[in-house]
């Protein structure tokens, strides 16, 4: 969304965010909403330079670190589990101390010794001393193949200026989030109909999104290999069978003579497995020494590696669901 487009100036999006978080929460199959000024998986980050109390920069250290505002409820509702402290609440207001949320990769790097509950810190271009009251589960925030990166969460409503504008809401359903789009809407219809929704769009929309590089280049390297696999069969087959026209005197002479015709078919086959063996043979070191190349166009998975997923013949459910799950996140 974008509020400034229906006009509202800063000083006025606090009771509209508390109006429209309030109207959303009461739709039916909504478990939870809140705002965001940047969605989960975007590549239009938001990085500023922070500075912690106690923490003395080494020379030339990178002290940038990507920064989201985020409403009450956030980490409920895109599922980002805290490890020490609390969440952004309804408490931390324009009025209250200023506090923020900071992942465990930046909770590590500016305070090593594991006293980030209470620290402080001051970020370039945003005013104020800003405490520590929670520190979140490392996540994705840009791309899914991205590292753990630095990553601090604002209260959204003790911000102020152009700062507080929030242009994502973000809504958790118990059912088919495609479902409720068309009440979404509406809901935000009555709520201000001046207020565009400029797009809507699923998590797992998102993503792929994100991975749209990685998609198109799957693509391509099927769609080669397959041609490449129906070239050589065609070529495999071409030279069998001339060979086969050449040797036909041949093997009408070992039929007169009393040939099986098991034997004269094994007569050909043999020519056949000998290409096959020489094709493996150049094939499996050539396939081992691309690793590194097929290694650098996945993400989560190891080229070599091998998934026994029928471990003394049974079917092993709950580690193939923990496998998939893992690489779903």
């Amino acid at each position: 969304m974008d509020f400034r487009l229906a006009g509202y100036q800063p000083e006025q999006l606090n009771g509209l965010y508390e109006r429209l978080l309030g109207n959303l929460n009461a739709l039916p199959g909504i478990r939870s909403t809140t705002l965001s000024a940047v969605p989960p998986i975007n590549s239009g980050k938001w990085s500023l330079t922070i500075f912690a109390r106690g923490h003395v920069p080494q020379p030339h250290e990178d002290l940038g670190s990507s920064i989201n505002s985020v409403a009450p409820r956030y980490f409920e509702t895109s599922g980002t589990p805290l490890v020490a402290g609390r969440a952004i609440g309804p408490q931390d207001t324009a009025g209250s101390g200023q506090v923020v949320v900071v992942n465990q990769t930046m909770a590590n790097r500016f305070f090593p010794h594991g006293d980030a509950l209470g620290g402080h810190i001051t970020i370039d271009n945003v005013k104020g001393d800003w405490e520590v009251v929670g520190v979140a589960q490392d996540g994705k925030y840009n791309t899914p193949r991205e590292t753990p990166q630095s990553m601090v969460f604002l209260a959204l409503r003790q911000l102020s200026g152009e700062d507080l504008y929030a242009n994502c809401l973000l809504l958790r359903t118990t059912g088919d989030p495609l479902q409720i789009i068309g009440e979404l809407r509406q809901a935000m219809q009555r709520i201000d109909r001046n207020i565009p929704v400029l797009r809507v769009t699923t998590l797992s929309e998102q993503v792929d999104r994100s991975m749209a590089h990685e998609e198109l280049v799957s693509r391509l390297s099927i769609f080669f290999a397959l041609l490449a696999l129906l070239l050589a069969c065609i070529g495999l087959y071409g030279v069998m069978s001339y060979n086969v026209l050449r040797r036909a005197n041949e093997i009408g002479i070992r039929m007169a003579l009393g040939a099986e015709p098991g034997a004269v078919l094994w007569l050909v086959l043999r020519e056949t497995l000998a290409l096959l063996a020489v094709g493996i043979a150049i094939g499996i070191p050539a396939t081992l020494a691309a690793t590194r190349l097929v290694r650098s166009q996945l993400f989560g998975l190891s080229p070599v590696k091998n998934i026994n997923c029928f471990p003394n013949g049974h079917f092993r459910y709950q580690e193939m669901s923990g496998m998939l799950q893992k690489l779903a996140d």
